[in-house]
């Protein structure tokens, strides 16, 4: 009984997720999300999603970094960046090994122009697999055995970052595995600020 109800709660986590998931890609695409972009300081937001990733991390005994400046804004749609935000991170903690590393670096390039950029320890994805995973459902043969997923993550990421005019590259990571890089464009006016 014991095991059954265990697989049980695994299976409803697992469906609550996705629906979760689903309802974020949903919104991503959302017509209004254009309208709804304000400026906002993304250290704080980047940071607090951070922090709520972080016992996922320590659970893994992964090592989860934020690099920023003290602050850096830009004009955004707060929550489908958090969901961008929490997709990345949360797909590094997953993907990698226990013990690994995880950086993530907000990099404020000046005139506006901001980089998202996460680096991991774990197994990367193939280049040739690098454009296939942002289609929806889309898993790397072999994936589903060493991290549970919906294959909806990269496919959020990707239509977040296009309804803000941003552009999503994969690319392997100096430390070994992969590096996902979210750039911002220069917003029209120059510089974002309060």
């Amino acid at each position: 009984r014991a095991e059954s109800a265990q697989r049980l709660r695994q299976g409803v986590d697992r469906a609550t997720h996705t629906v979760h998931q689903l309802l974020a890609l949903a919104r991503s695409g959302a017509d209004a999300l254009d309208m709804a972009q304000r400026e906002h300081e993304l250290v704080a937001l980047v940071s607090d999603r951070v922090v709520l990733a972080s016992p996922m991390a320590l659970s893994r005994q992964i090592e989860l970094e934020l690099q920023a400046p003290e602050e850096c804004w830009l004009r955004v749609n707060r929550e489908s960046v958090g969901a961008l935000i929490d997709n990345l991170v949360d797909n590094a903690i997953k993907y990698t090994p226990a013990g690994g590393k995880v950086d993530v670096l907000l990099l404020d390039e000046g005139a506006g122009q901001v980089r998202l950029r996460l680096e991991d320890s774990g197994p990367g994805i193939p280049p040739a697999e690098r454009e296939r995973v942002f289609d929806r459902f889309y898993r790397v043969p072999g994936a589903t055995e060493s991290a549970p997923g919906t294959g909806l993550g990269l496919p959020i990421v990707r239509a977040v970052a296009q309804r803000h005019g941003a552009t999503v590259r994969l690319d392997d990571s100096p430390l070994g595995g992969l590096r996902v890089e979210v750039r911002f464009p220069v917003p029209e006016g120059g510089a974002a600020g309060p």
